[in-house]
């Protein structure tokens, strides 16, 4: 009797676990995805990390640090 409660408890720890696993990691793919970034024609992104600008990037898709890390400023391009 005490074998099978344990059995049952261990099978509830396990599944409990894959889905704190996969819970984590759908929510790291989503804070990785937050750091595609697209620029527009005529534009120009200024990235910020920690608030200090560490790279300019002209128009087209981009890939950054996810926030808080690195944040995006977009401003005119230069004509």
């Amino acid at each position: 009797m005490m074998a099978n409660h344990a059995r049952s408890l261990l099978r509830h720890l396990i599944g409990g676990w894959r889905n704190l696993w996969i819970i984590t990691a759908l929510a790291l793919i989503g804070w990785l995805t937050a750091g595609i970034y697209r620029v527009g024609p005529g534009e120009r992104a200024e990235i910020l990390r920690f608030g200090a600008v560490a790279r300019t990037s002209g128009p087209g898709l981009h890939v950054r640090l996810p926030p808080p890390i690195e944040r995006v400023r977009f401003a005119p391009g230069q004509t």
